[in-house]
């Protein structure tokens, strides 16, 4: 966990929860390392907090096979997060959940906000889109998401401070506000207000 260190952007408190699925043990791996090097090229890890959620497929949480490929990330993500500077914690999920453990976690950070900093805290969600698909990283969709949604955090970030009525921004929104690809930014004020993220019988997360 963390300790009381908070990094910050224009007064601004950033977060960031990345949500991962080892779906295919080293190829996943891979996978995931590729996507924090594109994280990291956009220095937006200076001035945030990291949270990442992985999972692995399980029957149990003794079994051996997810233990291994669980055990070769946590060992890939501490050397390469380690003595950088930044603020991250690491939180390993057996099975799969889907993205149950990525959206809770960021209503966990919204409800666990202080009230005087919920207006100021923005919170970055991404998940490992496109990692089952059978293409190159470049061609997956991941890096189409992350080149419109996460790349320029700059520019995102200056627009939720000109605009205090912005609560939520991302890839594709509805009329409503809605983002239909679950890669977006938004208030934890917003976020705190929603109720806490369920699994449902039919996969979905509410």
């Amino acid at each position: 966990m963390f300790n009381q260190t908070e990094k910050t952007y224009k007064n601004m408190t950033l977060e960031i929860v990345y949500c991962a699925y080892l779906v295919n043990g080293q190829v996943s791996a891979q996978y995931v390392h590729s996507q924090l090097e594109s994280l990291l090229e956009t220095k937006l890890l200076l001035h945030s907090r990291l949270h990442l959620v992985i999972s692995a497929p399980a029957r149990n949480n003794t079994d051996e096979s997810a233990l291994s490929v669980i055990n070769s990330v946590r060992t890939m993500l501490t050397d390469f997060l380690y003595g950088r500077n930044f603020l991250f914690e690491i939180i390993f999920y057996f099975g799969n959940i889907y993205e149950y453990g990525g959206i809770h976690k960021v209503w966990e950070i919204a409800k666990r906000c202080p009230n005087e900093r919920k207006n100021s805290t923005i919170i970055l969600y991404f998940h490992s889109k496109g990692m089952v698909y059978n293409r190159t990283l470049e061609q997956r969709p991941y890096m189409k998401y992350f080149k419109v949604v996460v790349k320029p955090w700059e520019r995102v970030i200056n627009q939720f401070i000109m605009d205090p009525d912005l609560d939520t921004a991302g890839f594709a929104a509805s009329n409503t506000g809605f983002q239909w690809i679950n890669f977006w930014w938004a208030r934890a004020s917003f976020l705190s207000t929603r109720v806490q993220p369920i699994i449902t019988k039919n996969r979905c997360v509410i």
